[in-house]
């Protein structure tokens, strides 16, 4: 028997009707044209082939009001580039068994399209769900008689029209408006006094059913909800009633250009990306907050990067985890644009995702998504259910183009193409009609495959068009190899991502590969987590020089004591030390720079100045040359066990699992703590070898010259492991001070590796 999704109930127990009426006093559209996406018969399909879909037009632009509650044809116009796209994600879709077992557990998927030949991108969005209720904005519109034509993709909002109000303090009432809703007493913004002290009226929000417990959006106490302090935005239209329903809502707060924090110091932002962002979730519940990193004078018309993430449910009614001890959350990108409020006539954030999203319970459908679609709507937002990051990357090597005679080269356009590619292929599963999060398929890999295609794609355009002035390039080209550093963090690049760059390209004409194993999830392992990630992207930016604003909500809206906000983990997460260990231990894998090799040369150089006089009065040291006394055999296997141990071993327990990496930004009180807890270890543990294993060393290894030079050594690996990142410099200076006591100073003899 078929499960019933969440679409299914919630759709069934809430208003639907859509009514044609022109924006309410107070209100303004969302977009000039708006209209709902109405998938066409098989029959009509096969008399007038190609990509096309009805529309009924909700809103147009008042040249074309008589357009208003028609039904119209919409296609694509004729371009080379729209139709390479609509060709390039253009699937025969038939329903395989994954499909199937997925519909039977309660996902949504498009099941009216199954036996479909050609499905497009514009079909395979209309056609998304069981019922024709996918509304959407139009850009680039063209009127042609009774039919329109676009230049660009739509774009999936929650309604029509919005206003900005402020909730009376006083409770709302229950009432009935075709079906179970509460009316809220409102004051609308006075942009002439830049108040809330304009009209007064009433609005509507349906009660939310629970679903497994959980209502997607609660609508209790919702007038005293910290997040509404500086209004909400409200998404909606009027029904038959005049009464004006709202689908969606959107904190005001959380768009305003100017920040809740500003932090300037770079040590001080890498705390904030991979601590401050996430602290104290749980104490933070119902609330929103706005962190500004580096300072940045934004203007209209300005744009960034969006990394998104979302993280769990916990409290009494958590959800149960994928993965123990792990919250995985969901990773997704966007575009930020600075534009001019309608209502309020200032400057606020605009995001829009491209969200590379599974078929899933609640409906949502892959792709281009307004904010208060995929976080605001009342019936499959997240801002009520879930804590959410979205970060905007302002950085002038995406936003600029490179492109030199009519060849565009604009980073950030290019990887909203890529994520637009993916996301349509997403919709109809590839052809199979199932987009399910599995180890070889997930929105956090498809998003990274996008962002790899697209860096892939930049460097072949380079090629083949080089910019007059290279030196242009040179910030885009260096940004380029990090995040493909993140990416390939072991340097091979995954079979799968090569053949679905091809894929992803139109050179090679089939289905994305899927075939995934334990290699190719470590040939990109910082992909496979969202948190990973997501705080990975944006320290690359950050170092970068780009400034990043942090948008944070924790299960915003009306209170839900029944449930917790849960931030996104790493990997085995919630046991601290797994995830510190492993991400330590990855991260001093990487291989030193030339200028970390001649620092520590000069470490060891620095060191033995200091050691070696003082060695050599305490009697500790002695010049003893070995050279030609020891077989050359037994000589080099020494030398390599000492390799192993102690500097392998010892570096990697009292260095990079006990010290934070310089990548994860701690505070400077932080990083002297644990050096001095480190240090202190590294010199207990010498004398504590000898009367555990080496009796004959107690005397040696108690002296207070030979703890004092041990001391000196702990702190020159501490200072050059903090400044180089890297478990083989702090290696190779302690080999290199213990090879040299071994050959030269004694070492050999105070070991007694005579026979």
């Amino acid at each position: 028997m078929q499960r019933l999704s969440n679409y299914d109930i919630l759709t069934n127990a809430l208003p639907s009707s859509i009514e044609v009426a022109k924006p309410p006093e107070h209100y303004q559209p969302v977009a000039d044209w708006i209209g709902r996406l109405v998938l066409p018969q098989l029959d009509e399909v096969e008399a007038k082939p190609g990509d096309w879909a009805w529309i009924e037009l909700l809103h147009t632009p008042s040249s074309d009001q008589d357009l208003v509650g028609q039904t119209v044809a919409l296609t694509w116009q004729a371009d080379a580039s729209l139709a390479a796209y609509v060709n390039l994600v253009s699937r025969d879709l038939r329903f395989g068994a994954e499909a199937n077992e997925s519909q039977q557990a309660g996902n949504v998927h498009p099941q009216r399209l199954d036996g479909w030949q050609t499905v497009g991108p514009l079909q395979s969005l209309a056609g998304a769900r069981p019922q024709d209720d996918v509304l959407v904005s139009l850009a680039g519109v063209r009127r042609k008689g009774d039919s329109l034509t676009i230049a660009q993709k739509p774009t999936q909002i929650a309604e029509r029209f919005y206003g900005l109000v402020k909730l009376a303090s006083t409770a709302a009432v229950k009432t009935t408006c075709s079906a179970v809703c509460w009316q809220f007493q409102v004051r609308h913004y006075n942009p002439d006094s830049q108040e809330f002290d304009g009209a007064l009226d009433a609005i509507y929000l349906p009660e939310i059913p629970a679903v497994n417990g959980v209502r997607q959006f609660s609508l209790k106490q919702l007038e005293q909800s910290p997040a509404g302090e500086r209004g909400w935005y409200v998404y909606g239209s009027p029904n038959g009633q005049g009464q004006f329903m709202v689908q969606a809502l959107a904190p005001r707060a959380l768009f305003e250009l100017e920040p809740d924090a500003t932090i300037t110091a770079p040590d001080d932002g890498l705390n904030y990306i991979n601590f401050g962002n996430w602290r104290r979730t749980r104490d933070r519940k119902g609330t929103i907050e706005t962190v500004q990193l580096g300072q940045t004078d934004w203007q209209e018309g300005d744009q960034g990067l969006v990394l998104h993430i979302f993280g769990g449910i916990g409290g009494e009614r958590a959800e149960k985890p994928p993965v123990v001890g792990t919250v995985t959350g969901h990773f997704s990108y966007g575009i930020a644009t600075v534009v001019r409020d309608a209502i309020t006539q200032k400057l606020r954030f605009n995001i829009d995702y491209h969200q590379v999203y599974a078929h899933n319970p609640n409906g949502i459908v892959s792709g281009k998504l307004s904010w208060e679609e995929y976080m605001g709507n009342l019936q499959r937002g997240w801002m009520g259910t879930r804590p959410v990051s979205d970060v905007i990357v302002r950085l002038d090597a995406l936003t600029q183009d490179y492109g030199q005679a009519g060849a565009s080269i604009q980073p950030l356009a290019m990887l909203a193409q890529q994520l637009q590619i993916m996301t349509a292929r997403y919709r109809v599963g590839d052809g199979t009609g199932a987009a399910v999060v599995t180890p070889a398929q997930s929105c956090i890999q498809d998003s990274s495959q996008a962002l790899y295609k697209t860096i892939k794609q930049i460097e072949t355009q380079v090629r083949h068009q080089p910019p007059v002035d290279p030196q242009q390039l040179q910030p885009l080209a260096v940004l380029g190899k990090r995040l493909e550093n993140a990416l390939v963090p072991v340097g091979i690049v995954r079979p799968d991502w090569q053949q679905n760059s091809e894929v992803l390209a139109g050179t090679r004409d089939q289905s994305l590969d899927r075939k995934n194993n334990l290699i190719t999830q470590l040939l990109s392992w910082r992909t496979i987590i969202p948190r990973v990630a997501y705080d990975h992207l944006a320290i690359i930016f950050y170092e970068q020089g780009a400034t990043l604003r942090f948008l944070r909500t924790n299960q915003i809206g009306g209170n839900d004591p029944t449930i917790l906000p849960l931030a996104p983990t790493e990997l085995f997460g919630q046991y601290f030390f797994i995830p510190t260990a492993f991400s330590r231990l990855i991260e001093a894998l990487r291989v030193p720079s030339f200028s970390d090799w001649l620092m520590t040369l000069a470490v060891a150089v620095g060191y033995g100045t200091i050691a070696i006089p003082l060695g050599l009065w305490g009697k500790l040291l002695s010049l003893q040359n070995i050279l030609g006394r020891v077989p050359p055999g037994q000589l080099v296997l020494r030398l390599l066990r000492a390799l192993v141990v102690p500097a392998l071993i010892e570096e990697l327990l009292f260095r990079v699992l006990l010290l934070p990496h310089p990548t994860e930004g701690v505070l400077s009180t932080t990083l002297l703590l644990w050096a001095a807890l480190s240090m202190a270890l590294f010199v207990i543990s010498h004398p504590l070898q000898a009367i555990l294993f080496r009796s004959h060393l107690v005397a040696l290894f108690s002296r207070p010259l030979f703890i004092g030079l041990t001391a000196l050594l702990g702190l020159s690996c501490v200072a050059l492991y903090v400044n180089t990142g890297s478990l083989w410099t702090v290696v190779g200076l302690h080999w290199i001070v213990v090879a040299i006591w071994l050959i030269f100073l004694g070492g050999w003899h105070h070991l007694r590796f005579y026979n």
